[in-house]
């Protein structure tokens, strides 16, 4: 229904003008089809009547509620009205639908790229919107994990932790040993830690930059080490004393600036020309009067509208 209303602006825009008589829309044309509000007629612009099954059609294609279609048929009906109460008798006639549509959308594109012209972006828009959209051309380096963890209680003492430490450098030693050191993880932390005094957990962790949520100590040894593989030494966190395999490194990746920058400058035309296509409708729209008979209104919808119908 939007290509409509497109459809409808452009043919006004290019047989009106900005001056059109404000009673244009209640003249006929020759293609228009005269009605009055009752029975299956809900709402008259003009001369055009709405239909229930229009709204019904309407809803079905967008899914509209029943009364938000009916405000939009009636915006349309009334650019479309406005449209052929300046167009010439002969191009209504000649003109089929179709071609109709297609000639008043490339006029409509023409004013408004002419309102809008790609000069009109500047460099401190683009500037800003690559700020924003930061996380989009560019991305830190990653790094993946797998930690064994020996989990100790808060407040528990030295002892346990001594005990804690000499299991997590057992468990390093058996990693870089192990053909594959996550399966091993995994593998020793099903066997428990043998004590009281910590419990042994193996978690994967997916990939994250230096800003990641994690414990900053843990971050710090999973970024020290130049490639993956096992942490040789054990990294103690607030949560207990970890084992570490560093298990992926993803680089660091930034777009090329002249491309960010130019998807970013069409990006921000498109919304540019796409508010200045909103505020002509709107005016357009606001220009053209509509009549509504809500009881008619009221009648019509009070039953269930057929919106699921193919």
């Amino acid at each position: 229904m939007l290509a409509l209303s497109i459809a409808g602006l452009a043919l006004l825009l290019a047989c009106a003008g900005p001056d059109a008589p404000p009673d244009a829309a209640t003249r006929s044309g020759p293609t228009s089809r005269r009605g009055a509000v009752g029975g299956d007629v809900v709402a008259t612009v003009g001369d055009e009547p709405i239909r229930r099954s229009d709204v019904e059609e309407t809803a079905r294609a967008t899914g509209l509620p029943p009364r938000r279609a009916l405000d939009r048929l009636e915006e349309e009906s009334a650019l479309w009205a406005r449209a052929r109460a300046t167009a010439s008798p002969q191009a209504e006639r000649e003109a089929g639908e179709a071609a109709r549509r297609a000639a008043v959308q490339a006029l409509l594109e023409r004013r408004v790229e002419a309102d809008v012209e790609a000069g009109a972006i500047t460099a401190e828009a683009v500037a800003a919107r690559l700020e924003r959209d930061r996380a989009r051309f560019e991305r830190p380096e990653r790094r993946a994990s797998t930690h064994l963890l020996a989990r100790l209680p808060e407040g528990s003492g030295a002892d346990a932790r001594l005990a804690a430490g000499r299991w997590i450098r057992q468990a390093i030693g058996r990693l870089a040993q192990a053909s594959d050191p996550v399966a091993e993880a995994h593998a020793i932390a099903e066997g428990g830690s043998g004590s009281t005094a910590f419990e042994a957990v193996a978690e994967d962790l997916e990939p994250g930059s230096p800003e990641a949520p994690l414990d900053p100590a843990y971050l710090a040894a999973l970024f020290a080490v130049g490639q993956p593989g096992v942490v040789p030494e054990p990294v103690g966190t607030r949560f207990g004393l970890h084992a570490l395999v560093v298990t992926a490194i993803l680089p660091a990746w930034s777009a090329p600036r002249d491309e960010a920058e130019a998807a970013v400058r069409a990006e921000l035309l498109v919304e540019a020309r796409a508010a200045r296509l909103e505020a002509l409708v709107a005016e357009l729209a606001a220009r053209t009067p509509v009549v509504r008979d809500e009881a008619a209104i009221g009648r019509a919808l009070a039953a269930p509208l057929d919106t699921d119908a193919p």
